[in-house]
């Protein structure tokens, strides 16, 4: 008798332990479930915010291309003024200071009306090569370190089709460039003006002085620019 309920206690024994296995089984299965019930909603997250992303540089994109097709766009000239358009003139220092005599014609090349508010030109003697597959800062014509600067502050109003907006000055800056000192002549500048899409944009200018007193545009993309 006695040994009957002993197997009896221990069968129940037994199974309270097979029980409590099942037990723990179902809490790991539930647990892992939701590990990957939540690893799942992550990557839906992603996938949406990615999705998001996308939509937005679209819409970015294309609002970028619709400003760039409907934005002004001031297209800046420099032609030299003669007689005397580039001269190297003595001080009583004995120092030669090089004068350029420019006219700085702006257009209007955009579909929306512009109104150009600053139109600054230099002239910089130095012996620096300027090339076209090498990058260059956009110069920082407002401060010029000792140069002279014309500066034009008249507010003009320019339309697509409208007159070229002529502005005459002169410049001037220490030095002189000659064949046998192997000095360049740059005249270099910017306008500024706003449209109906940003309150400032710039547009950048950048010629050397030939041999023959002509004008070349500098080939570097910083003397070239649109903003």
């Amino acid at each position: 008798m006695c040994s009957v309920l002993s197997a009896i206690s221990t069968w129940l024994d037994s199974h309270q332990y097979i029980a409590l296995w099942l037990e723990g089984i179902a809490l790991l299965a539930i647990f892992i479930w939701d590990r990957i019930d939540a690893s799942q909603q992550h990557e839906q997250t992603l996938a949406q915010l990615r999705a998001s992303h996308a939509a937005a540089n679209a819409a970015k994109s294309s609002a970028d291309a619709l400003i760039s097709s409907e934005r002004a766009w001031i297209m800046a000239e420099l032609k030299l003024v003669e007689p005397n358009a580039v001269s190297g003139i003595t001080q009583p220092d004995n120092t030669i200071w090089t004068h350029v005599h420019f006219d700085l014609i702006c257009t209007n090349a955009g579909t929306t009306p512009a109104w150009i508010f600053e139109q600054s030109v230099c002239v910089e003697v130095t012996d620096r090569v300027i090339f076209s597959n090498t990058p260059y800062p956009t110069p920082e014509i407002l401060k010029p370190d000792g140069r002279h600067v014309q500066l034009f502050y008249q507010i003009w109003p320019v339309v697509k089709g409208d007159p070229p907006i002529q502005s005459r000055g002169t410049t001037k800056c220490k030095g002189w460039a000659t064949r046998d000192n192997r000095l360049y002549t740059y005249i270099y500048g910017v306008v500024r003006y706003r449209d109906a899409f940003s309150p400032l944009r710039e547009t950048y200018f950048g010629y050397v002085v030939t041999e023959d007193v002509t004008l070349n545009r500098i080939p570097s993309e910083a003397y070239n620019k649109h903003t």
